[in-house]
């Protein structure tokens, strides 16, 4: 049985949480492990790869419809697209998207905090994000600054879609936000349970959507940021049709 979907991103967005929830429906059968990062990992397609490797990763019961993963990463690193539209033309993609300045902060905090690997404070780091990225290059791997280091760039969503969209037609993709995860649970879950084919019921109990806590960036600080990704934001909303006038306000 091969994989039909994928949570592909956003980073710090409410992938954890979404897993969560899936891995809960009897005919759902995610990945014991979030985060397999197969397909943004280049040795996995190098000559001695096997993916009867990536396979055994998925428990598969007596109900069990579709298999899934979350790997936010997926949405992100360029060549993961191509790869999964190879591996499986059909595949169904799964977004969930955060205000870009929030997930930056968290995405920060989760990089200094836990991981130890920021001796940057967070106004410091992005302006310094773009000079790591270019200094990255075509470093994608694991750890690498231009995963690590890419507060903002992560979140300017709309390229990323659109790339998306050269691989997949518009139908396989849903995309979410993760104000409506927290504020209509149920709604969202059976919006996804559709998308994927599965039973409406059961919806899980709400949990927390974002490991690292609700703490929002001071005002006058996101208003020096907002010029950095106002322009994906309102790309966005041509893509979507959605209103995010909160996600530009300051």
């Amino acid at each position: 049985m091969r994989v039909g979907f994928l949570v592909a991103g956003a980073q710090k967005a409410g992938t954890t949480a979404l897993h969560h929830f899936l891995e809960q429906h009897p005919e759902i059968g995610m990945s014991e492990v979030k985060e397999l990062h197969w397909f943004d990992v280049d040795a996995n397609f190098g000559p001695t790869a096997d993916l009867r490797s990536y396979h055994a990763r998925f428990p598969v019961g007596p109900e069990t419809r579709i298999l899934g993963e979350s790997t936010p990463a997926y949405m992100y690193v360029p060549a993961a697209a191509r790869r999964i539209q190879q591996y499986e033309p059909a595949m169904k993609l799964v977004l969930i998207l955060r205000d870009p300045i929030e997930r930056a902060f968290s995405h920060h905090r989760m990089v200094r905090e836990v991981l130890g690997a920021e001796p940057l404070g967070f106004e410091a780091a992005v302006a310094a994000e773009r000079g790591r990225l270019a200094l990255a290059g075509d470093d994608t791997s694991r750890g690498s600054s231009f995963r690590r280091h890419a507060y903002l760039s992560r979140g300017r969503y709309a390229e990323q879609i659109e790339r998306l969209l050269r691989y997949f037609p518009a139908e396989q993709l849903l995309l979410l936000r993760s104000e409506e995860l927290r504020a209509d649970h149920a709604g969202t879950l059976r919006r996804v349970h559709e998308f994927l084919g599965v039973s409406p019921e059961p919806i899980p109990a709400p949990a927390f959507v974002h490991t690292q806590g609700p703490r929002s960036v001071p005002s006058e600080l996101r208003r020096r940021l907002l010029p950095w990704i106002e322009d994906d934001v309102l790309a966005l909303e041509q893509l979507t049709g959605w209103d995010l006038r909160a996600w530009r306000s300051p």
